[in-house]
């Protein structure tokens, strides 16, 4: 699936791998900034970052 097929909850979780590991280069990522990551990072965000990525249902367990 593509970031445009995401459930909410799983968008979440990409965003909060994208603050720690794109953002933060790679230094993790505070609970304040995790807690409010779907405020702090815009889907379109996601989805220009992501173009092209295919995740499964297994990159969410």
């Amino acid at each position: 699936m593509t970031t445009h097929e995401l459930t909410r909850e799983q968008m979440v979780a990409v965003k909060r791998d994208y603050i720690c590991f794109v953002r933060n280069a790679g230094r993790g990522a505070t609970w304040k900034e995790l807690q409010n990551a779907d405020d702090a990072v815009g889907d379109e965000e996601i989805h220009r970052h992501y173009a092209g990525a295919r995740f499964s249902p297994a990159d969410f367990i």
